[in-house]
């Protein structure tokens, strides 16, 4: 919250853990899962970044787990697949 201000959850007919707002408008969507490994929660995960990612024109958006890693590609928009302790070195 210190660096962006302010935080929502995305839910519609799925949801999204984060969604980042800078000003007006939502810059970043973040899911969270321990793992990615189970294809169910794997694509759960995904459902409810997509259907945000859509619903506030972004082009990216990312899902931290424990240690998984990995760049994909959903409809054309990139997925950053990335472990906790890296995300929050990014902060």
């Amino acid at each position: 919250m210190k660096k962006y201000g302010d935080i929502f959850y995305h839910r519609d007919r799925y949801e999204c853990d984060f969604l980042v707002r800078s000003g007006r408008t939502i810059v970043q969507a973040v899911q969270v899962t321990q793992s990615l490994q189970d294809d169910a929660t794997r694509q759960r995960e995904m459902r409810g970044l997509v259907e945000a990612m859509d619903a506030h024109g972004l082009d990216e958006g990312t899902i931290v787990t424990a240690s998984e890693s990995a760049e994909t590609t959903v409809d054309g928009r990139a997925v950053h697949i990335v472990p906790i302790a890296e995300w929050l070195e990014e902060l």
